[in-house]
């Protein structure tokens, strides 16, 4: 198919599209076509298209119609209240992403635990001081009112040592137990 043959066909299918794509009223509609010598021709009068454009003309002409009648005929729609609009999903997130907030998580996870410990040890080492201070003195350790001392000062100790065990537990066994199982790069853990 040569070039003038195929802008031929492109401008007969361009001039149907537009011609029919109006309302089917015999005073509205343009009937477009293109002679055998390539010239572009159009009418109001469906009569004067020559054949095969006529025919094309008057089955799209007839969908028209049809298409208007069965308009016609539906009930009208009833009004419905708008519906909310879900939010739109989340977008999803590509790898590299998820394993940044992957690695962001460990890192918080590590960080938290450090805290911990640091937090934990300045506590045992600050009610340590505190006992020591208290029952430094043989004497003065046994009257009434360093015993009263020395028993909550001695279960703060224990509190802060439970926390300093827990917290060291967690930095040199469950997290890098945890981590191996879920293929956490060792970096990671730094």
């Amino acid at each position: 198919m040569n070039y003038s043959m195929s802008m031929r066909w492109f401008l007969v299918l361009t001039l149907f599209t537009l011609g029919t794509a109006r309302p089917a009223l015999a005073d509205d509609v343009l009937f477009y076509w293109v002679d055998k010598k390539g010239a572009v021709h159009a009418t109001q009068n469906l009569d004067e298209v020559p054949e095969p454009y006529n025919a094309m003309y008057r089955a799209r002409l007839k969908e028209l119609e049809e298409e208007k009648q069965r308009q016609k005929a539906a009930p009208a729609p009833v009004a419905t209240p708008p519906t909310p609009t879900p939010a739109p999903p989340p977008r999803p997130t590509s790898i590299a992403e998820k394993e940044l907030a992957r690695q962001k998580s460990w890192r918080a996870e590590m960080a938290k635990w450090r805290t911990e410990l640091r937090v934990a040890t300045e506590d045992l080492n600050r009610v340590q001081t505190q006992l020591d201070q208290a029952t430094f003195n043989p004497i003065l350790r046994t009257t009434p009112q360093a015993q009263a001392q020395v028993g909550p000062l001695e279960e703060q100790r224990e509190r802060a040592l439970r926390r300093v065990e827990v917290a060291r537990k967690m930095l040199a066994e469950e997290l890098p137990a945890r981590a191996k199982r879920e293929s956490v790069p060792p970096r990671w853990l730094d």
